[in-house]
């Protein structure tokens, strides 16, 4: 286009030939999130729009932070010389609208959220538009959010004093003998019997406030499953109801790839306050098998909060966070929380059961 003589060049041969490659990758699980960009260009490249869309979703939510999808744009507008309403124009739209939610910020109060918009206007592509004063956050994404806060609760004292976080799951999504009726998940620190720890409740003694909806706190009937602080910390307990707005949040089949330093997001009632997400710093640090390390801010009153990917699926359960995390991999330690893994505690449920 520019004049420059690059010799006898089959541009399409090679494009083919990195889609080949990431396939292939990703079939090792080997890809990372610079793989799903170069896919996305290749499938261009081949002028194949609906594979490259494929490969967009791959990229944006395969971790991709706000510089490589910053850098990305860019690539589209000063290389492709894509502009809004062009080919390729929904491509770019959708990577400038996760520019905003991959680029970090702060912990920010429900009430600060966005209201739900009743309806929006899809881009050529089927990609939501930006909307509101925030900038570049899709619809879909708050819409996910909002319905995860209703299904997130903060376990208090008989008077009304907050100890902790909860949130509910479907019972056979972790044991299938737990039948389809919804469970709340917290800490053993939290609830537990006998107490796991000083502070812990006994779960005769435990509310679950749901508090952004307006239904009475819930009592605990049943003890169903626990684990010592030291061990998965966890406590999984039946209610004596739930808010008909509250649905099941899923969990998420895998963890993230630590190498695409994926962004995770923490829901809960921080020094027992309004609920709270933290949306600051918050890259996934490291993972096992059981724990989870990752920077985001948590505050006493945090622990038993729900710990989610980008597509708002459950990974695991917040319940401790130090300067000195001791590393899952080497010798040392740094700053990190730490969350334990549902799939391990789906795994230690169904053996206990």
């Amino acid at each position: 286009r520019d004049g420059v003589d690059v010799g006898d060049v089959d541009a399409q041969a090679i494009a083919q030939a990195i889609l080949h490659e990431v396939e292939d990758r990703e079939l090792a699980g080997k890809a990372g999130v610079w793989d799903f960009g170069s896919a996305m260009e290749a499938a261009m490249v081949c002028d194949e729009g609906d594979e490259a869309r494929h490969w967009l979703t791959r990229y944006v939510e395969g971790g991709a932070d706000a510089f490589a999808l910053a850098s990305t744009a860019r690539q589209l507008k000063e290389v492709w010389e894509v502009t809004p309403g062009s080919k390729w124009g929904d491509i770019l739209a959708v990577l400038e609208s996760h520019m905003m939610e991959a680029g970090g910020g702060h912990s920010i109060e429900v009430r600060d959220l966005p209201p739900h918009p009743e309806a929006m206007e899809q881009s050529s592509g089927g990609f939501e538009k930006t909307f509101g004063t925030v900038g570049g956050v899709s619809v879909r994404w708050w819409d996910l959010a909002h319905e995860r806060l209703r299904s997130i609760a903060r376990v208090e004292d008989e008077i009304g004093t907050g100890i902790g976080t909860a949130f509910l799951v479907k019972g056979s999504d972790l044991v299938p003998e737990w039948g389809d009726d919804l469970v709340a998940i917290t800490n053993a620190h939290v609830t537990s019997s006998p107490p796991a720890m000083r502070g812990a409740l006994e779960p005769t003694e435990a509310l679950v406030n749901f508090t952004l909806l307006d239904d009475d706190p819930f009592e605990v009937t049943e003890l169903l499953f626990q684990s010592s602080p030291l061990d998965l910390d966890v406590a999984v307990v039946r209610l004596a109801g739930v808010p008909e707005e509250a649905k099941p949040i899923p969990l998420a089949k895998v963890l993230p790839a630590v190498e695409a330093e994926p962004r995770l997001y923490v829901m809960g009632h921080p020094k027992g306050g309004d609920l709270k997400i933290s949306i600051d710093d918050n890259i996934l640090v490291d993972h096992d098998d059981i724990r989870v390390h990752y920077r985001a801010p948590t505050e006493p009153g945090s622990s038993g909060s729900p710990v989610f990917n980008r597509k708002w699926q459950l990974i695991a359960l917040h319940h401790s966070g130090s300067d000195r995390t001791e590393r899952l991999h080497g010798d040392g330690t740094y700053p990190a929380n730490e969350g334990i893994a549902l799939n391990a505690i789906k795994s230690a449920a169904q053996e206990h059961s």
